[in-house]
């Protein structure tokens, strides 16, 4: 007992320090899973989006994404001890940074430019960690936040770039087996039969999978950075490689069953994966003989006093991203449904107003919309109008699926101002002439400028609940001559209320 009091205090440091040490490394690891999964159900708009991405069995270029959703997660627990050796210091400018992150996410959505909010996604997980934790455990992190990209459909980009240098290869194939083919486009022609390399057809899906598992590889083991691009580009390869083969092998069974083997007539995606499985298994047995990494270095210890996840930082996190996470429930930024008649195009006086024309403009899910002809003197203008009282993926004027000059009509011509206007010359389905002119309007505010007028909306909805409306005017020409029409449609626009 002579010092047995100084040696017991100091030995409950000593059996408590593990224990200690241990919560902060598997708390703070913690923390960074829940602010990363956190994130996503704070900006559910975008976590609703990638799900139907993944979901998609039709292009099923992205169905790997709830996989890299949990493999970010299982990086970022491996590397806990990294995490938790470094001090955390919540981040003002962090903090900041993500508010802005999460405005122009907002904005994004409110526009409707979905590959602009889901691309914003991983940078807002990012600058959310920085905040509570600061940059120096964010740059300890930042490979399992980027890996959720892919799962962001960015790679989308590249599908063309892909469908050609799947038609470049196939095409060299064929002329080396001796198959006859003619190529029109992505289109190709063979004796037995007609192929097309279609968007699913690009290889895509094998890319993204191929790149995530040379990027999951190459972390998993620590390799140095030289190593891992030498990963990422034998992945890409390979994954081309594949998609290759299996085109010239689907083709070569249709040459040879005159186009009935099940390959052709039935269901060939299965297949592609099985032998991307089998390509993945030589490129596993490739990358293994390459020279081992060097071991790891081993984590410091956490620091006396360390804790999971500092509280000012959790705070600061929230209010980062309180706007861009309660506006889309608080507001559905919808207009009041009776301004909606203030904006369909009223009778001009001197004109008579006839029935509806056939064949007219597409605007997918508009809340109201008009349609009238118009005779005076003998030449004839027709107009409609589509109102959106709200805009939203799949529900805006400057969406895929709507057809602006009509069912059936084909653009002639580039689209330029004319004042408050976008004229351009059209062919309707019997290849007549005609001229049209579009506006498109926030609130009172004409746009010739459709990603502008969308901003516009997006920004104004912030703060206001704006109404968006969109005009179109027809005229038939005459013969090949659009001359003749531009005065009547300067008239007629001249003339409206």
């Amino acid at each position: 007992m002579i010092d047995g009091g100084g040696t017991l205090k100091s030995a409950l440091p000593l059996a408590r320090a593990p224990v200690s040490a241990g919560r902060v490394v598997v708390g703070r690891s913690i923390a960074t899973i829940v602010i990363l999964l956190g994130t996503f159900v704070a900006l559910w708009p975008s976590t609703a989006a990638l799900t139907v991405r993944w979901a998609d069995t039709v292009s099923r270029a992205y169905t790997h994404g709830s996989l890299i959703l949990l493999l970010a997660c299982v990086l970022l627990w491996r590397r806990r001890a990294s995490a938790a050796a470094l001090p955390a210091q919540p981040s003002w400018p962090a903090a900041a940074a993500t508010a802005i992150l999460g405005l122009l996410w907002l904005v994004m959505y409110r526009a409707g430019i979905e590959i602009g909010h889901l691309a914003l996604l991983p940078l807002i997980v990012a600058g959310t960690i920085a905040t509570v934790f600061g940059s120096a455990i964010l740059r300890a992190l930042w490979l399992p936040v980027a890996y959720l990209y892919f799962t962001i459909p960015l790679f989308d980009a590249i599908n063309p770039l892909l469908q050609w240098a799947s038609a470049f290869a196939v095409g060299g194939f064929l002329n080396v087996v001796g198959i006859p083919v003619y190529f029109d486009g992505l289109e190709f022609q063979i004796p037995a039969g007609r192929f097309e390399i279609a968007d699913g057809c690009s290889g895509l899906h094998f890319f993204i999978v191929g790149l995530s598992i040379a990027t999951l590889y190459g972390e998993w083991h620590f390799d140095t950075w030289r190593v891992r691009l030498r990963l990422l580009v034998l992945a890409a390869a390979m994954a081309l490689l594949t998609n290759w083969v299996r085109i010239c092998i689907i083709i070569v069974a249709g040459h040879v069953t005159d186009m009935q083997h099940h390959l052709v007539s039935e269901e060939h995606y299965t297949f592609g994966w099985f032998l991307f499985a089998g390509m993945m298994a030589i490129y596993f047995l490739i990358v293994r003989r390459w020279a081992a990494p060097e071991p790891a270095p081993v984590p410091a210890a956490p620091a006396a006093g360390a804790r999971a996840a500092p509280v000012a930082g959790v705070v600061l996190a929230c209010a980062a991203l309180a706007v861009p996470a309660i506006a889309p429930l608080a507001d559905d930024n919808t207009a009041p449904a009776d301004r909606a008649a203030g904006f369909a195009p009223k009778d001009p006086p001197g004109w008579t107003r006839g029935p509806a024309p056939a064949n007219a403009p597409v605007f997918r899910n508009a809340d109201a919309a008009s349609a009238a002809g118009y005779v005076r003197d003998g030449a004839a203008v027709q107009a409609f109008s589509a109102v959106y009282l709200a805009q939203s993926q799949g529900k805006e004027f400057s969406g895929f699926g709507n057809e602006p000059l009509g069912e059936g009509f084909r653009q002639a011509s580039a689209f330029v101002p004319d004042g408050d206007w976008l004229e351009a010359r059209a062919t309707d389905a019997a290849r007549d002439p005609w001229l049209v002119r579009i506006r498109y309007r926030i609130g009172h505010t004409a746009f010739t400028g459709l990603r502008r007028a969308q901003l516009e909306y997006s920004v104004r909805s912030i703060v206001d609940d704006p109404l968006s409306s969109v005009t179109v005017l027809r005229t038939r020409c005459a013969a090949d001559d659009c001359a003749s029409a531009r005065p009547l449609l300067d008239r007629f626009t001249r003339e409206m209320p």
